[in-house]
């Protein structure tokens, strides 16, 4: 009579775990959040500007649970947020990135996925054409004003023979006070303030040096 209480007892036993083992499985069940869907927008930018990513996060099971989101762009994780979900609900969690080079970006949060691509900024209209970057210096010549003399600078252009562009130059200059200055090559004078040169073009494969002469106000 004794063995057959004590086999009652352990199969009791088994029972209860069993029991026990299934509960906790069916509150694992319950706490079930995915990502379900990621969208991108715009799907389309010019370097450095920003795109949205928007990533649904699904609860479906009872109870609130805190996750968090990693947004990855080619492999690399660009943000990660924290994120509360209820239960039976679905949030949506966004994260801004900009790109600077051009080419196109898959985006992944958890299994989902999308992509953007990211164009190279339009060129100024010219510019393109500029195989060589010109050069454009303003050098002292006499840079000490003593009475009576004259102190001089040069504005100095180059347009290297390699481009396919005129140059088109507009250069200002600022004059402090008690100074003015001239040129003797054009009608070019002012006092303290801003001078603005004339208008220059300089063709592929040519230089140019204009000298200013700088003047003190006598006192």
């Amino acid at each position: 009579m004794k063995k057959h209480s004590l086999g009652v007892f352990v199969l009791l036993a088994a029972i209860a775990v069993v029991v026990s083992m299934s509960a906790a499985a069916a509150a694992a069940s319950n706490a079930a959040v995915t990502v379900t869907e990621v969208t991108v927008s715009p799907e389309r930018v010019e370097a450095g500007e920003p795109v949205t990513i928007t990533a649904a996060v699904e609860n479906t099971g009872n109870t609130t649970e805190n996750v968090t989101i990693a947004f990855r762009v080619n492999a690399a994780v660009a943000e990660s947020v924290n994120v509360t979900v209820a239960g039976n609900e679905t949030k949506r969690v966004e994260c801004v990135v900009a790109e600077e080079e051009a080419g196109t970006y898959t985006v992944t949060v958890d299994n989902k996925s999308a992509s953007f691509t990211v164009t190279a900024l339009p060129t100024p209209p010219g510019e393109e054409q500029f195989r060589v970057g010109p050069t454009v210096v303003l050098r002292p010549v006499v840079d000490v004003i003593e009475k009576g003399k004259d102190g001089i600078v040069e504005l100095y252009m180059d347009n290297p023979a390699l481009n396919d562009v005129v140059l088109h130059l507009e250069a200002r200059v600022m004059v402090p006070a008690g100074l003015h200055i001239y040129s003797e090559q054009y009608a070019w004078t002012t006092a303290a303030g801003i001078a603005y040169a004339p208008a220059f073009d300089i063709p592929p494969g040519t230089a140019r040096t204009i000298s200013i002469h700088v003047k003190a106000d006598e006192m």
